[in-house]
C-alpha cells in the first residue's frame, strides 16, 4: 500500500537470479527531466525509464526499499548481499532468486 500523498513513484522491472549483479543509476538530463537505469550487469539486460516532473535539484537521488502489497499479500524482497555506492551509481549483489 502506498501512503496517501505519495507521488512520483517509479516502477521498473528487471529479472535477476542468485549472484547477479544489479546496478541502479539516476541521471538528471535537464532541470525537470532525467533517466533512471537499472542494469543487470551479469546478463547485460537493462531497464531504462525516462522521468519528468517538477524542478529537480540535480544533487540527490533516493532509493527506498520497503515492503509492499501485491495481490492482497506482502511481496517478498530479495536479499541484497552487497550494496556499493559509487558516486551516483548503486550496485547490489542479489543472493535470492527473483523474477
Amino acid at each position: 500500500m502506498v501512503p496517501s500523498g505519495t507521488r512520483d513513484l517509479l516502477y521498473i522491472e528487471i529479472h535477476a537470479i542468485d549472484s547477479d549483479v544489479v546496478c541502479l543509476s539516476v541521471n538528471a538530463t535537464t532541470t525537470s527531466t532525467g533517466v533512471v537505469t537499472v542494469a543487470n550487469l551479469t546478463t547485460s539486460k537493462n531497464a531504462i525509464k525516462e522521468v519528468s516532473g517538477s524542478t529537480l535539484c540535480q544533487q540527490v537521488a533516493e532509493w527506498l526499499v520497503a515492503d509492499y502489497i501485491f495481490t492482497d499479500a506482502t511481496a517478498l524482497f530479495v536479499d541484497l548481499d552487497k550494496v556499493v555506492f559509487d558516486g551516483e551509481v548503486l550496485t547490489a549483489v542479489i543472493t535470492d532468486n527473483i523474477v
